[in-house]
């Protein structure tokens, strides 16, 4: 993992939410100049320890996300050789931890994103033959975001090529862990429920099936009731993909959520 791919894969996140999102308004949340975050992602210009600290608090990453990256950052450009062994000892003891090793690092950045994974799906489709245009049209994107997400899925290994050339998945059912950032998975739902609003109006009522159900309930049963759901997810997505010739990929978004307001004094 390289460091600068951690700051690069956060503008297109944040690009991805706000399309009006620009270079200028990155350098604006980092706290540096425009021509220094350029020279920065283009090689020119390395970063400080302390200005990595710096940038990961103004970009709200968590305390474990800082500290990946400030470790990368001192481990590629810190003058004294005691930090650079201490920040390649803290890079090893994470990834022995499995806390923020490369894999886990780009899983956090992939479920950002719904596009992946919705590529990962359309391959069953064309039995693996790729073409960018296509999936491009196919989900309303461009050509070059349907590249830097199939780039991403090989990167981490949920995708590969055959010997004939065509991509193929290495998991059979796509879906967000039960762990992971906040912020990230946050993210990833965000635009899943952006997607959902948009069906809800543009999507022939033949073709989606929306429903809510207002209960009251004993909260002693909530962990319960999320097992239930998972295990009708994972028998839902196995039912439904098993026949048939695959030619469309579809979202299942499932909301469980109190609608009341909760103090330490009880309901209010």
């Amino acid at each position: 993992m390289e460091y600068r791919q951690l700051l690069l894969d956060e503008l297109s996140t944040r690009q991805r939410r706000n399309p009006q999102y620009s270079l200028r308004a990155f350098a604006r949340d980092m706290g540096i100049s425009v021509s220094a975050v350029s020279e920065i992602l283009t090689h020119k210009k390395g970063l400080s320890g302390a200005r990595a600290m710096t940038i990961g608090r103004r970009l709200n990453w968590s305390e474990g996300e800082i500290r990946f990256f400030t470790a990368l950052v001192e481990a590629a450009h810190a003058r004294s050789q005691a930090t650079k062994a201490r920040a390649a000892a803290t890079l090893a003891a994470l990834k022995a931890d499995r806390e923020f090793d490369e894999m886990t690092i780009e899983h956090f950045k992939l479920i950002s994103d719904w596009l992946p994974l919705a590529i990962l799906e359309s391959l069953e489709i064309s039995s693996g033959k790729y073409d960018a245009t296509e999936i491009a049209k196919r989900f309303g994107a461009t050509s070059q975001e349907v590249e830097n997400a199939v780039e991403r899925l090989r990167r981490i290994g949920l995708l590969q090529v055959e010997e004939d050339g065509r991509m193929m998945p290495t998991t059979s059912h796509s879906a967000t862990p039960q762990a992971g950032t906040v912020r990230h998975i946050q993210n990833y739902h965000r635009e899943i429920l952006k997607k959902a609003d948009e069906a809800l109006t543009k999507v022939d009522v033949k073709e989606r099936e929306f429903a809510a159900l207002t209960m009251a309930v004993d909260s002693s049963k909530i962990e319960e009731a999320k097992q239930w759901l998972r295990e009708f997810r994972r028998k839902f997505a196995v039912d439904v993909q098993r026949d048939g010739a695959k030619d469309r990929v579809y979202c299942l978004g499932m909301q469980f959520f109190p609608l009341d307001i909760k103090d330490s004094g009880g309901l209010i």
